[in-house]
């Protein structure tokens, strides 16, 4: 945490502010490495932080105040803690904080702070092949007790609650069956039973991290159209993989992408979906777009998502000086070796079960 502390710190100082107040789920999540949402469907945080040159201050209503410290490694110099109904107290001490010189709201600098959050230490980096093996291993566990009459519904259910087993958060939890996945490429569960295949995709979350994966699984041969267009999708996967080296630009990965797409004789997939980007405390952080000149860095946390009608790809890595490794991977799910210019890499396969 210190280490977090002069990173913000030094954000201040080159912007010439005294203070930071620090209000998104995902910033403080990674100053504390913790949980500080109630309902996962938001992002502010559920406490404020102020961040100064020589102290840190809290505020918080007293509903979270001892789970936080007692759970989420929750520390400061000073926490006010207000009673959860007291909205002027925690107003009067929110005035308190705007009314010092140079302090600022965490939306003035959020592009400064973001940029903290994406480069990952080598114990977030540890944390994040952890997470990334124990989101591989639900994903696996869900799939192989899959049946085509199983619905949408109850195959996210049980993902959640493998997920969860693992103290694991499922942020984003999609599955889809023969019907739907060939209509959407977002698809929120329904009861609709899955029928001959599946396509399952998870956002895992653990200590404010997130990582994300897509698997298939197929109820008896694969037709020959869906081996095709899955071939496809993951060479376009592997040429976005073989480009996201440290130094390459964001929108130059993706252009890699857009090629393969092409050569595979699917020029406009790429943009009927977003393709991923660089992930983190956000299951994307920034999304690739063409053109966009965000340089990686070692230590970068990048999921990419490839779609064809009918198929899907994901997984996350981490950006590295060596071979493109596949956090979200464990030695069970079937894989294919894919060859893309001087390398081979070994991504998920089709899981085949029976009818």
């Amino acid at each position: 945490m210190q280490t977090r502390l002069s990173l913000l710190r030094q954000v201040l100082a080159s912007n010439g502010l005294e203070g930071l107040i620090l209000s998104e789920e995902a910033t403080v999540n990674w100053l504390y490495e913790g949980r500080y949402h109630i309902s996962v469907a938001t992002k502010d945080s559920c406490a404020l932080v102020l961040v100064t040159q020589d102290a840190v201050e809290v505020l918080v209503n007293s509903i979270e105040a001892k789970r936080l410290q007692d759970e989420e490694h929750l520390a400061a110099d000073v926490i006010h803690v207000h009673p959860w109904y007291d909205d002027a107290m925690r107003s009067a001490i929110l005035s308190q904080w705007d009314s010092r010189g140079d302090v600022v709201h965490e939306s003035a600098l959020v592009h400064e702070v973001q940029q903290l959050r994406l480069r990952l230490s080598t114990s977030q980096m540890a944390d994040a092949q952890a997470l990334g093996e124990q989101v591989a291993m639900a994903l696996y566990e869900t799939c192989v007790a899959l049946r085509p009459s199983m619905t949408e519904n109850e195959i996210t259910g049980r993902l959640a609650n493998s997920c969860l087993s693992r103290d694991v958060e499922p942020v984003v939890n999609l599955v889809a069956g023969e019907r739907r996945a060939s209509l959407y490429r977002h698809f929120l569960p329904t009861d609709a039973p899955v029928g001959s295949y599946a396509i399952l995709s998870v956002s895992g979350r653990r200590h404010g991290l997130v990582v994300s994966a897509t698997r298939m699984v197929n109820f008896g041969p694969v037709s020959l159209e869906l081996q095709q267009k899955y071939k496809a999708v993951l060479q376009v996967e592997a040429a976005l993989l073989h480009a996201s080296k440290a130094g390459r630009s964001l929108g130059g990965v993706l252009q890699a992408g857009i090629a393969q797409y092409a050569q595979e004789g699917y020029s406009e997939e790429w943009a009927l979906h977003h393709q991923g980007g660089i992930a983190g405390y956000i299951s994307r952080e920034i999304k690739a777009v063409p053109n966009l000149d965000i340089p990686l860095d070692t230590g970068m946390l990048v999921a990419w998502n490839p779609t064809i009608q009918g198929v899907k790809a994901e997984d996350t890595i981490l950006v590295g000086g060596g071979k493109v490794k596949l956090i979200t991977q464990e030695h069970h799910f079937p894989v294919t070796s894919v060859a893309f210019q001087d390398e081979t890499y070994e991504l998920p396969a089709i899981l085949v079960l029976p009818k």
